[in-house]
């Protein structure tokens, strides 16, 4: 998530998602550079994205670098679906479906928790004693259609992240 375009500092990196600007997406960035080791855009919950490093559009004015642009997907507005999965970026649950029966609306959502987190939660050594990496994100969006044929979102992203670099003693 350390992005450098044509030698240009992470910070020169612009993110943006429907059109918004996106300061850090990223769990354990500072306050002087956006890069961050695990990004806080869950790929589960990713419809496209788009990567521009020079001759940006006019939407893209505050770039310097680059550009990531990213739009979430709409959820399955015809049945529930679930899933779950454990891999290297984290214990992810997600969900799907539509917002009520015989609604056109859909939401999706999908909540990831630090793998090394829940497996010393479990009581399981992974090695780095006090300096687990601990994270969480939460990505979200309901779409419910208008009469005119278009469409309303409310879409959303958050985390949390720490860590004790300097041990417990």
């Amino acid at each position: 998530n350390d992005i450098v375009v044509r030698g240009n500092s992470p910070n020169a990196m612009l993110w943006q998602m429907a059109v918004v600007n996106i300061p850090k997406p990223n769990h354990f960035g500072s306050s002087f550079k956006k890069g961050g080791p695990v990004c806080m855009l869950n790929a589960n919950t990713i419809a496209k994205s788009d990567f521009f490093t020079s001759a940006f559009p006019a939407q893209y004015g505050n770039a310097n670098g680059g550009v990531f642009d990213v739009m979430l997907r709409d959820g399955n507005n015809q049945k529930r679906e679930f899933v779950g999965q454990i891999g290297f970026n984290g214990v992810e649950l997600g969900a799907e479906g539509p917002l009520a029966a015989g609604s056109k609306a859909s939401y999706v959502v999908n909540y990831r928790y630090s793998t090394l987190a829940f497996m010393q939660n479990l009581g399981i050594d992974v090695g780095t004693g006090g300096a687990t990496p601990l994270y969480q994100d939460l990505n979200f969006k309901i779409t419910a259609p208008t009469k005119s044929k278009g469409k309303f979102s409310l879409w959303g992203m958050g985390g949390i992240s720490s860590i004790d670099l300097l041990g417990q003693d």
